[in-house]
């Protein structure tokens, strides 16, 4: 088992860095490349998939966003939820059968 106080704190921890030679330094972000062979190639084939789907009559074209964000769990609603259903019977630990 691990306690807290064999834990060293924060404060020890910056100490024994700063005395092995860590510092912190600023790095330059790195951008990312614009086009990559996978995606031209993701990207060829979506041009001729939409091509089929021009010429097909019986297809049916549908928009959807994809970058909508729809809130879950505690989070849904404003943080309110309802509460849990009653349960049906009553029973006890402690009743005798």
């Amino acid at each position: 088992m691990c306690h807290e106080a064999e834990v060293p704190s924060g404060e020890w921890i910056r100490q024994r860095l700063n005395q092995m030679g860590y510092r912190l330094k600023r790095v330059q972000k790195t951008k990312p490349q614009k086009v990559i062979s996978e995606t031209s190639a993701i990207l060829e084939t979506v041009k001729e998939v939409n091509q089929r789907a021009d010429n097909d009559p019986k297809t049916l074209r549908m928009s959807i966003d994809a970058k909508a964000t729809v809130k879950i769990g505690d989070y849904d609603r404003g943080g309110t939820h309802e509460p849990p259903p009653k349960p049906t019977t009553t029973t006890s630990s402690h009743q005798r059968p």
